[in-house]
C-alpha cells in the first residue's frame, strides 16, 4: 500500500505533497486551518481540513515552552523572604520606634527583642540572597525570580545596615 500524499490549498496558493507526518506535525502547530481545503488521490473533490482531519473552527496551537528553563524553587523563595521581609522590616522599625517613645532604652527586654529580631532578620535577608544565587550557577533554571530575589534582599540588608550605622553614629 502506498503512503497516501495530501496536499492543501489556502488563499489561491497550493501546498503539497505532503506526508501523514508531515500533515500531523502541521495540525500539532496549528499550520492547517479548519477552512483550507485539501485533496489526496482517491478523494473525487476538495474537502475542507475541517471535515477531512476533524479540525476545530481555530487552531491549536500548543503553549510557547523554553526546554530546560524553569524556575527554581529557591529562587521563588529567595522572592518569597525578599517580600515578606520587607513588611517585617517596616513592621521592626515601627515597633522600635513606639518602643522608644514610650520611654524604652537600651536595655529594656522590648528593645533587647527587637534588636535580637533585627539581627535574625540580616540572617534571613542573607540567606534569601544565597538562596537566590544557588540557582544562577545552573543554567537549566530562569534566571529572573532569582535575580528579583537578590535585589530585594539585597537592598533591604543595605537599608538596614545604613539604619543601623546611623543609629551608632548619632550615639
Amino acid at each position: 500500500m502506498n503512503p497516501i500524499s495530501y496536499f492543501i490549498a489556502r488563499n489561491g496558493q497550493q501546498l503539497g505533497p505532503l506526508t501523514e507526518e508531515q500533515i500531523a506535525q502541521m495540525r500539532v502547530t496549528g499550520k492547517i486551518l479548519a477552512r483550507d481545503m485539501v485533496w489526496h488521490e482517491g478523494m473525487n473533490e476538495w474537502q475542507p481540513a475541517k471535515t477531512v482531519f476533524g479540525l476545530p473552527d481555530f487552531p491549536v496551537v500548543p503553549p510557547p515552552h523554553v526546554p530546560g528553563k524553569k524556575n527554581s524553587s529557591l529562587g521563588w523563595a529567595s522572592l518569597v523572604i525578599g517580600g515578606v521581609m520587607f513588611v517585617g522590616w517596616f513592621a521592626l522599625l515601627i515597633a522600635a520606634g513606639v518602643a522608644h517613645h514610650s520611654g524604652a532604652n537600651d536595655q529594656s527586654p522590648v528593645m533587647v527583642i527587637i534588636g535580637l529580631c533585627i539581627f535574625a532578620g540580616v540572617g534571613v535577608n542573607l540567606l534569601g540572597i544565597i538562596f537566590g544565587i544557588v540557582p544562577l550557577m545552573k543554567s537549566e533554571f530562569s534566571k529572573t525570580t532569582c535575580v528579583i530575589g537578590i535585589i530585594l534582599n539585597g537592598l533591604e540588608l543595605l537599608g538596614m545596615v545604613g539604619i543601623m550605622i546611623m543609629g551608632v553614629a548619632m550615639q
